[in-house]
């Protein structure tokens, strides 16, 4: 359990580092002219953004794993893909941001993309 307890703590860190990518590439995109402020305040929406995908990503995506723990193939992963999906919907219809449920479903994505490496002995944990 702590294995995959990690392993999904490292889908939060990549799933954090995609979405400071994308707020990066916004940055840069002219009109800005104070990068500085914009690059602390980026930093401090990354941090609590990985707080938030850590304790909320982590915690669905093992109830999801519990979920579609009989499931094999392409019916696991759309169930999965909609556990995500809702669970995003979710935190949006409650905080009313739509990059709660883009954040969700890229979550899933590095998720299976990490299940996938493990199953073919690419990363090891």
């Amino acid at each position: 359990m702590l294995k995959k307890i990690w392993m999904k703590s490292t889908v939060a860190a990549v799933t954090t580092l995609l979405l400071a990518v994308g707020m990066i590439t916004f940055l840069l995109i002219p009109p800005h002219t104070q990068l500085l402020e914009s690059f602390i305040l980026l930093l401090f929406v990354l941090s609590a953004a990985f707080i938030g995908i850590l304790l909320f990503g982590l915690t669905v995506s093992l109830l999801s794993d519990i979920v579609t723990g009989k499931l094999a193939g392409a019916p696991r992963v759309i169930a999965s893909l909609l556990i995500h999906t809702l669970a995003g919907y979710l935190v949006t219809a409650t905080l009313g941001f739509i990059v709660a449920t883009v954040v969700a479903v890229v979550f899933f994505i590095c998720d299976e993309v990490m299940k996938l490496l493990i199953r073919k002995d690419i990363v090891h944990f």
